[in-house]
């Protein structure tokens, strides 16, 4: 017999004797008793069918097929058991590289430190696949990790050890780091580099601006790419001269991050620099160009009306560029450039007004809707028809409200 049956049994003998309110009090505690038990006793059981399914997925870790592998690391990282780690640990070396990039995701998700040291081992994988996913996964645990020890570790010998460092540094945002994070601009490795300026950004002090601005000239690509992203971010003035030197960088990308950072850092020395862009041969360069010269003038900041002038001369010729995304930001250019009244009165001649008629009929509905609002805001007569001509264009009608906003 159980034990729930000989508590009922020798409260109900209690019960007979007595009073109704006392015997309704008593009952009602027993089988509050009796459920407890019972809900302990299921818990229990719970508890060991879950073990015993977290055992049988790790077993199935060390399974022939690769399927099954990826499917029992992939449960394990769903029930986020913690004895979990250590078997996933040993499957960073699993033969099968999209095992390996499965279980490099799931330590990621499963917060524990013990993972850090195999994930940075890792990172010399084969694969790039399983690297990216490692890189993504040590990013998750380095808040994990101690400022105290991190900041040493940017000096290890090991470039996956000083870059886990870098990395960790940009979850902490800890101030502590800004000078060994200056230094690390000048690792060896680009990996590490990049993580550095990364880092750098999460400071947001202002006394990481001019070692940035000599990173501008790093031999790596990529690195000077981040370099430029943090400087538009920060927008210093110190950084407009060097950023109009990166507007001839070898590398396209570059460029065209130049060319958004100095729209967003809007100093009016960068016109006629922006201007050339405008003959660019990457669409990217060309697109950013056009879109920093529309914020330079919106601010009324591209100088005296003969430069004025030039800038709407170029910006009429990029409503024809091969580009649809360069045609689409001219006429968007145009938009911004109405807000400003002084402008508005050199486009007032109207030789803007013919292009921008001919761009609603552009095969490319962004260039359309764009033209259309560029024509609305200055707002010349000669617009009315085709602009209502215009609104038979069935994408367009997002910006209807727009087209005749100044008529």
């Amino acid at each position: 017999m159980t034990q729930s049956y000989f508590m009922t049994t020798r409260h109900q003998r209690l019960i007979t004797g007595l009073k109704p309110i006392l015997a309704v009090a008593l009952l009602a505690s027993v089988l509050t008793s009796v459920s407890f038990v019972a809900a302990e006793k299921a818990a229990i059981a719970d508890t060991a069918a879950e073990s015993s399914q977290v055992e049988a997925l790790i077993a199935k870790l060390r399974d022939q097929d690769a399927k099954v592998r990826q499917e029992a690391a992939k449960k394990l990282g769903e029930l986020g058991d913690l004895r979990a780690v250590e078997p996933l640990i040993a499957a960073l070396r699993d033969q099968s590289w999209w095992v390996r990039d499965n279980v490099a995701k799931i330590l990621g998700r499963l917060n524990d430190i013990r993972a850090v040291e195999p994930l940075t081992a890792a990172l010399a994988d084969e694969n790039s696949w399983v690297r990216s996913s490692v890189t993504e996964a040590l990013y998750r645990l380095a808040k994990l990790q101690p400022v105290e020890s991190l900041i040493p570790a940017l000096k290890n010998k090991d470039w996956r050890v000083r870059f886990v460092a870098a990395i960790g540094l940009s979850q902490l945002n800890n101030i502590q780091a800004l000078e060994p994070l200056i230094a690390a601009l000048e690792d060896e490795r680009r990996e590490v580099r990049k993580a550095a300026v990364r880092a750098l950004d999460r400071l947001k002090d202002k006394r990481v601006v001019e070692p940035l601005i000599a990173a501008i000239r790093d031999k790596d690509s990529e690195v000077r790419y981040e370099v430029i992203l943090v400087l538009e971010r920060l927008k210093d003035e110190r950084a407009v001269e060097p950023l109009i030197a990166a507007l001839e960088d070898t590398d396209r990308m570059v460029r065209s991050s130049a060319a958004g950072a100095l729209g967003e850092l809007g100093n009016g020395r960068a016109v006629e620099f922006l201007i050339i862009a405008l003959r660019d041969q990457d669409f990217a360069v060309r697109y950013r160009a056009v879109d920093a010269l529309g914020r330079l003038g919106m601010l009324g900041r591209l100088g005296d009306g003969q430069t004025v002038d030039l800038v709407i001369d170029r910006l009429i010729s990029a409503l024809a560029d091969e580009d649809k995304t360069v045609r689409a930001s001219a006429a968007s250019a145009f938009d911004s450039l109405a807000v400003n009244e002084l402008i508005r009165s050199r486009l007032s001649d109207g030789r803007a007004v013919e292009p921008l008629i001919a761009a609603l009929r552009d095969e490319d509905r962004w260039v359309r809707s764009s033209a259309g609002k560029a024509l609305g805001k200055l707002g010349d007569v000669q617009a009315v028809e085709p602009l209502i001509k215009a609104l038979e264009d069935e994408y367009s009608s997002n910006s209807r409200p727009l087209y005749l906003g100044r008529f």
